[in-house]
C-alpha cells in the first residue's frame, strides 16, 4: 500500500500564514551574502589550497549573516510554527530496523525516546520555519545542482540524490557549479545544526546530508518516494531531522516573503552592492519549474484513523523534527515538474575518535582554516572529507 498518494488521503494540513513584508535590514543582509558568495567563488577560481585560505573566513561571515537573517524574520507573523508531539519508541523487544509502511505502523510503541548512544532532549516536536533560506540562495542552489546532476534527457521520472561528499569530489574535479553547491550546502547544514541546538537544547552534529531532485511526469516512480518511514528506525544514529525546500509547487509560485519584493527594497540591495564595489548576479533568473505533489506527510499512528498531516512545501521553508517514531512520515509523489530539497540528519552521539593531526588545530584560526580547506572544501580523498564531516562542530563552534 502506498501512503499519501493524493491530496484526499492527507486530511489535516499544517499551513502557515504569509510572512508580511521584507524589511530593509533583511534585504541588506541578502545583498551582503551575495557579495561574500561572489568573493568566495573568485578565490576558488584561483585553483589552489593556498588561494582558498580566505574562504573559511568568508564562510564564517556568511554563517553570521545567516543567523542575523533568521533572527530578523523570526518575529514576523507566520515565520515559525511549532507542533509539540509525544516522544515515541518501540516497546521492549519489538524494535526492528529499516521497516516501512504497514509493518512500521503495526509496531507496538511506548512513550519516550530511544536515542541510541545519544543525548536527546525529552521534548519532541515538528517545527516549520519559513524564510529559513533566502530566495537568492534557493535559486543559486537549484541552478548549481542542475549542473551537477544527470541531465533529464528522457521523459522517464527520476529521483536523484547528491551528497556533500559528492559535491566535495566535484569541487576537486572542477565540475561546473560544484563550488557554489558545496559551499551553500555546508552553510545550510550548519544553519540547521544551530537551529536544532536552539529548538531542542542539544549538541548535535550532522550524520548525513544530501540534495534531492524528484522529477515527475505522471508515470509511477520506482523509488522509496511515498513510503511511510521513521528516520531513527532507518538509521539509529539519526536523532533529529531537517529538510529545506528549494522551490515551490505550482500552487505557491510567489517570493519567500509571501509578497512580491517592493521596488524600494530591490533598489536598496543594488545600492548595498554598489557601495561595496561588487555587482553580483541578481535574483531575476527564471526559477525552477513549479511541480505538483512532493508534500511532506506526517502519519500519526496513535489512532485507528492514522491521520495524515500534510505540509505543503515553499521555497526556503524548513521542516525540523525529532527523528523518532512520533514523526513517521512520507513524501507524496511528484506527478509533474521537478522538486528540489535538502534533507539532513543529525546525531547526538559523541564524535568518533580523532585520527588526524590536522584536527588538533586548537584555537589557532589559521590552522583551522588550513584544515577546513584541505579536509572540507577541497579534499583529495573520501577519508579526508569524512574527517571534516565527522568532526564538524570543531570547525564551526
Amino acid at each position: 500500500m502506498m501512503f499519501c498518494t493524493g491530496m484526499n488521503t492527507c486530511v489535516v494540513r499544517h499551513r502557515t500564514a504569509p510572512i508580511m513584508g521584507l524589511s530593509p535590514e533583511i534585504a541588506e543582509l541578502d545583498a551582503m551574502e551575495r557579495i561574500l558568495s561572489a568573493k568566495a567563488e573568485e578565490q576558488y577560481s584561483r585553483r589552489s589550497h593556498s588561494e582558498l585560505l580566505g574562504v573559511p573566513a568568508l564562510l564564517d561571515s556568511m554563517i553570521q549573516l545567516d543567523q542575523k537573517r533568521l533572527m530578523s524574520t523570526e518575529a514576523a507573523a507566520g515565520a515559525r510554527r511549532a507542533v509539540d508531539v509525544a516522544c515515541m519508541q518501540p516497546r521492549a523487544g519489538f524494535h526492528r530496523p529499516a521497516i516501512f509502511n504497514e509493518e512500521l505502523l503495526a509496531m507496538p510503541l511506548q512513550t519516550g525516546r530511544r536515542c541510541e548512544h545519544g543525548a536527546c532532549s525529552g521534548a519532541c516536536s515538528r517545527v516549520f520555519r519559513r524564510g529559513f533560506a533566502s530566495a537568492d540562495e534557493c535559486g543559486m542552489l537549484c541552478r548549481a545542482l542542475t549542473l551537477l546532476m544527470p541531465s533529464i534527457a528522457s521523459s522517464s521520472p527520476r529521483n536523484d540524490d547528491i551528497t556533500l561528499l559528492d559535491t566535495a569530489k566535484a569541487v576537486t574535479l572542477r565540475s561546473p557549479g560544484s563550488f557554489s553547491a558545496h559551499l551553500h550546502l555546508i552553510r545550510l547544514v550548519e544553519r540547521m545544526r544551530r537551529e536544532i541546538a536552539k529548538e531542542y537544547g542539544v549538541s548535535a552534529r550532522p550524520q548525513f546530508a544530501f540534495a534531492n531532485r524528484i522529477f515527475g511526469n505522471g508515470q509511477p516512480l520506482n523509488s522509496n518516494v511515498g513510503q511511510a518511514h521513521c528516520d531513527e528506525c532507518s538509521d539509529a544514529r539519526y536523532h533529529y531531522s531537517g529538510i529545506v525546500y528549494l522551490n515551490a509547487p505550482a500552487a505557491h509560485e510567489r517570493s519567500i516573503s509571501g509578497v512580491r519584493r517592493p521596488p524600494d527594497v530591490q533598489t536598496l540591495r543594488s545600492n548595498v552592492e554598489a557601495r561595496h564595489g561588487h555587482r553580483t548576479q541578481t535574483s531575476t533568473d527564471e526559477p525552477p519549474p513549479a511541480y505538483i505533489g512532493g508534500d511532506l506527510c506526517f502519519v500519526d499512528s496513535g489512532s485507528r484513523s492514522q491521520q495524515r498531516r500534510l505540509l505543503r512545501p515553499e521555497a526556503g521553508l524548513a521542516a525540523i523534527f525529532s527523528s523518532g517514531w512520533e514523526n513517521l512520515h512520507a513524501v507524496t509523489p511528484v506527478s509533474q515538474g521537478t522538486r528540489f530539497a535538502v534533507p539532513m540528519f543529525f546525531t547526538t552521539q559523541e564524535e568518533p575518535l580523532e585520527k588526524e593531526p590536522l584536527l588538533s588545530f586548537g584555537s589557532d584560526r589559521k590552522a583551522r582554516d588550513r584544515a577546513m580547506c584541505q579536509l572540507g572544501l577541497m579534499p583529495s580523498s573520501k577519508e579526508e572529507f569524512e574527517l571534516f564531516f565527522n568532526h564538524w562542530p570543531r570547525f564551526f563552534d
